[in-house]
Formats: C-alpha cells, structure tokens, sequence
C-alpha cells in the first residue's frame, strides 16, 4: 500500500463507524482528498487535535482501496479562533464548502490551496469580513476560470466606464440601456465598481478603508457572480447570512 504526504487544510468531517472520523483535505498537489482517519474519536487519541475542522496540517497519507487511510497528522496552524466565535465560523464553513465544491480529486491545484489556506488565516484576523469574503469569491472566480469582466457590458460589449448594474438573470454586469424586459437591475456606484476592479487585481487581500454600504454593494456583485456559476446557493452562505443578521441585532 503506498505512502504519501500532503500538506493540507481540512474542509469538511464526519464521524466514521463507531470510532473513525471520514474527513475532505484540499492539497496542492493532490487536490481534493477523501480520506479515514482512524480512531480519532477515541478519548485521548494523539491525531484528533491535528485535523480539526479548517486546520491546516502536514498529513501521513496510505492508499486504500475506496478510501485513502491518515496515518499521521502534524498541526501547521490550528486556526483555533475561528472555533471560538460564530460569526467567524460561519465564514469559515462558507469558505470550506465552497473550497469543497469547487476542487477536484486527483488534480493538484496550488493557487485554490493557497487561497483557502489563506482565508482561513486571515478570519480570526480580521474584523472586515465582509471585504475579505468579497476578496474571497473574486479571486476564487479567477482561479477556477470564471473571472467576471468587470469592464464591459454582459449584453452588448459597451464599455461600462464607471457605473453598472447587475441584473438576477445575467451572469455579468449590465449598462443601463440592456436591462432585460421585466428584469430588476440593481444600479452599482462608481465607488463601488472602483473597488471591485482593485480587488480582482490584488493578489493578497487588505482590510477596505471604503465605506459600509459600499462594501455591501461589492459583497452583492461578488455573490451574484458566484451563484451565477455554481447555479445554487450553499447551505453554509445562508447559515453566514442568518449568523450576520442575528449579530447585528442590538442586545
């Protein structure tokens, strides 16, 4: 049976049998992994504390015949903060579930790991969430070669200068004269467009000095390009919504 090692994040876990843990990694070089992590479950196990829901660990791996088997897993960085707050969490099962539905078994994917492994660090960090999510799915778009074209309009190719709108069934941003018959476009600001053409040109992300609403408005066009591609919303995006509302109600 052979052996391999992968460094990894931790997307997803389920509890195996009676005392196995089923666990989703994402690698750089062997993408998405399945993989059992034996007797995890038992009380005082030394691997449990090493493959933590979004940790990002060194993995002993050996090949099995449906599923790949842990043998060893050493902790990288623990992200234990995004454990302690709800709101952090929801970002993080997001993040996660799209990570999982978005990669492929078999296929090495360096820039994806790299991105999740960051968003994962950079959460417990950060208190702008929402331009770090916006940054999150931009990027992301760009990686899996869905990069949205931020300069033209959907229907018509005109130049959109500084203002746009979005439009619920057009995966793109539309000017004001192509809105379809009967559709409701949502009007973007020039600020707003602005900041979504630096995001989509960053390579790392920066907390945004740019104001609520505009960085709701960016939050917005971001997941209607993402929704637009996976065809669905997640159940971990309307999980983050309800945690973001409830939050947001004075106590």
């Amino acid at each position: 049976m052979p052996n391999y090692t992968v460094e990894a994040v931790v997307l997803k876990r389920s509890d195996f049998g009676e005392k196995d843990r089923l666990l989703t990694l994402l690698s750089p070089s062997h993408g998405k992994i399945r993989a059992i992590a034996k007797g995890v479950r038992r009380p005082g196990s030394r691997q449990a504390g090493h493959l933590e829901l979004f940790a990002h660990a060194k993995v002993y791996l050996a090949e099995g015949r449906n599923l790949d088997i842990i043998t060893q897993a050493e902790t990288l960085a623990s992200h234990h903060l995004i454990r302690t707050d709800l709101g952090m969490l929801s970002l993080a099962y997001y993040i996660a579930e799209l990570g999982d539905a978005l990669s492929v078994e078999d296929e090495k994917n360096y820039p994806l790991f790299s991105l999740v492994k960051s968003a994962f660090s950079q959460i417990g960090g950060s208190v702008d969430h929402s331009s770090l999510i916006t940054w999150f799915e931009m990027t992301l778009l760009d990686i899996i070669g869905y990069r949205p074209d931020l300069e033209h309009c959907a229907v018509c190719a005109t130049p959109l200068g500084i203002s746009a709108g979005i439009c619920r069934d057009i995966g793109g941003l539309v000017c004001c004269n192509c809105t379809p018959h009967g559709g409701h476009l949502v009007s973007l600001s020039g600020q707003s467009m602005q900041g979504l053409r630096g995001v989509q040109l960053s390579s790392t992300w920066t907390a945004s000095a740019d104001s609520e609403a505009v960085r709701e408005e960016m939050r917005l066009v971001a997941r209607h390009f993402v929704t637009h591609v996976m065809q669905r919303e997640l159940r971990a995006e309307q999980f983050m919504w309800n945690v973001q509302k409830l939050q947001a109600i004075p106590v």
